[in-house]
């Protein structure tokens, strides 16, 4: 096989995490690699080991490095807080877009989308290829593949919900995933993490510190005000919840959040996905954007914790209106303005295609919130209506779904053994489990003609690729007589490398030749990775619910609404004319490699 330029390990275990309250709590997996002293991270905004220097661990503010080095537009987030070196911090929600047709037209939602070469294991459960939406640090933060103070793992907390309740499929299930610091980070700094964006030295800011007494104004803290907890008060909602950390006043701001426009046309699934899968017809990111039903243009919140707010239509205690701009003491320059109001005077079905520019919407109180109270949005009658009449139809439609995850399973079954074929035909596995094998690139490529390639597995190789593939032999491994220790008996495996035909997430160096026989042998069971096969998962099922959180009466103009446009005079201006700057998608480096726990 040729050279390649990805270099990622995949090292993902399985451990479950038991969570008991006072009510009993959905249990949660987490699946990571380097948690080899036992202690795993501890899902927070913040960095759980950073020191008080400040009662605010992270704020958000305009960025000074975006400004700096022309890369992007808008928000930065800083830290108050020592973080130190291998401390993790919370990138919150995972929700993947599998298959995405958007990426061809270079909308600015690929701007904030991460490439699902970062988890290659859940890219296998994709057609074509993943990208993954992970809002907060992941959306707001700059990147450099130069001098970052942080980098995205592949670490992630998997969300396990039973699959007897009405939300099963409508919410992503994996729901944190984690920044980790690779350096001492100083109270003040921005924080820039890896990707393959831009190439200017992070570093270089390491010491240009932005306080807090600065530009107050400018600012706000991301966890004095917000907590997100497991389980919600609502009954037909499930998984988090957002609470109240102090008491909150009407009329205040609780939360702002940048916006990411979308094409409605954008969360569809394509079509020749839906001709050989049964699936249902949107994005599962889809539920987490606003919209209305006059118009074609979603808005996707990207700011920390708001994707957790569950809906209520009784005890709604928050609203959200267009920012407010406020007057600050140092102008704004362009690249740091985080809200256009100028794009509520454009059609709609251009807001969705410009770039460099963005809108802001602020969270407001609705009445008086205390301390501990759940957060509650509204999501309209629309809404309302849509899922009354799919909870309906919930008891008919689960009588044929017995699902269960390939996490699920692991768990629950001895899958530190693995069965030959023979074995499977008395016992087989579930059908929507299948299985991805790591392996070398160096791999010589097949002679023409020829039609079998074999290959042994080496220790001191570096296992660079990740393809599906079937178990076809078990054998024990000869026992070391010179090895005192090499006392416990091991099983090898012989398996057979599966072909993927245009997968995005797969370098190029690690697709095998079609038409070709790859059998891998003397391959140890952790290389040998259990995961979902493409569109099985609970969040695919035909009849999940999708629907997008309605807008309030009157907040989207008349410029956006189909209606209403139609009246209007036609538009001159062009896309091109509005989009102040070009920017790219985020990439992430390739992940280095780590020991295995």
């Amino acid at each position: 096989m040729k050279q390649s330029s990805m270099r990622y390990a995949i090292r993902l275990w399985m451990i479950w995490l038991s969570v008991t309250t006072a009510q009993q709590q959905p249990q949660q997996q987490i699946g990571y690699r380097p948690c080899e002293t036992g202690s795993c991270p501890t899902p927070s905004l913040y960095a759980a080991e950073a020191q008080e220097e400040s009662k605010c661990g992270l704020w958000m503010g305009p960025s000074l490095i975006k400004e700096k080095e022309q890369h992007g537009f808008g928000l930065g987030v800083f830290t108050g807080k020592h973080i130190r070196e291998g401390a993790t911090v919370d990138a919150e929600t995972l929700v993947p877009v599998m298959d995405w047709e958007g990426v061809q037209e270079d909308p600015p939602l690929k701007e904030h989308l991460w490439n699902g070469e970062n988890l290659p294991l859940l890219a296998m459960q994709s057609h074509w290829g993943a990208f993954y939406f992970v809002p907060g640090l992941g959306c707001i933060v700059p990147c450099t593949s130069v001098n970052f103070n942080l980098r995205l793992t592949n670490k992630y907390l998997e969300y396990m919900e039973p699959h007897d309740h009405p939300a099963t499929g409508s919410f992503s299930r994996y729901q944190s995933m984690f920044f980790e610091a690779v350096r001492e980070i100083s109270p003040g700094e921005e924080l820039v993490v890896e990707c393959s964006d831009d190439d200017f030295d992070g570093g270089t800011y390491a010491l240009s510190k932005y306080h807090q007494t600065d530009d107050k104004e400018e600012i706000m803290c991301l966890d004095d005000t917000l907590g997100v907890a497991a389980g919600t008060a609502n009954p037909d909602a499930s998984g988090k919840a957002v609470y109240a950390k102090r008491n909150i006043k009407k009329g205040e701001v609780v939360f702002s959040s940048p916006l990411v426009p979308i094409s409605r046309t954008e969360m569809e699934i394509p079509k020749e996905i839906k001709k050989e899968y049964e699936v249902p017809d949107q994005q599962l990111l889809l539920n987490y954007a606003f919209g209305h039903p006059d118009s074609d243009l979603l808005l996707l919140p990207y700011g920390p914790t708001v994707n957790y707010i569950n809906h209520h239509s009784d005890f709604v205690n928050v609203e959200v209106r267009w920012h407010t701009p406020k007057e600050y003491s140092k102008p704004l320059t362009k690249r740091q303005e985080h809200h256009h109001p100028e794009l509520l005077e454009v059609p709609g079905r251009m807001v969705s295609q410009i770039h460099g520019k963005g809108l802001m919407f602020d969270y407001v109180a609705t009445k008086d919130i205390q301390e501990g109270h759940e957060i509650f949005l509204d999501y309209g009658d629309e809404w309302t209506k849509a899922w009354d009449q799919y909870a309906e139809k919930w008891d008919e439609n689960k009588r044929d779904y017995h699902y269960e995850s390939a996490m699920e399973y692991s768990n629950k079954h001895n899958m530190q053994i693995l069965k030959t074929p023979k074995e499977q035909m008395n016992h087989p596995y579930p059908p929507n489990i299948m299985f991805t094998c790591e392996y070398p690139e160096t791999w010589v490529d097949p002679a023409p003609g020829e039609s079998y390639v074999q290959h042994r597995f080496d220790e001191n190789e570096f296992n660079a690729c990740l393809l599906p593939c079937t178990i076809e032999g078990r054998y024990e491994k000869e026992v070391d007589e010179n090895d005192p220790e090499d006392t416990q008996p091991e099983y090898l495996y012989r398996v057979k490398l599966l072909e993927v035909s245009n997968h995005t997430n797969v370098a190029y160096d690690c697709l095998i030749v079609d038409d070709v026989e790859y059998e891998y042998f003397d391959v140890p069971r952790d290389v040998i990775f259990v995961t979902d096969r493409p569109y099985t998962t609970d969040y695919f099922q035909p009849y999940a619910f999708r629907h997008e959180i309605q807008v309030p009466d009157g907040l989207y103009p008349d410029a956006w609404l189909e209606k209403k446009s139609r009246v209007r005079r036609r538009e001159t201006v062009k896309v091109s004319d509005l989009s102040d700057h070009s920017f790219k998608r985020r990439l992430p480096k390739n992940l280095p490699d780590q020991n295995k726990i």
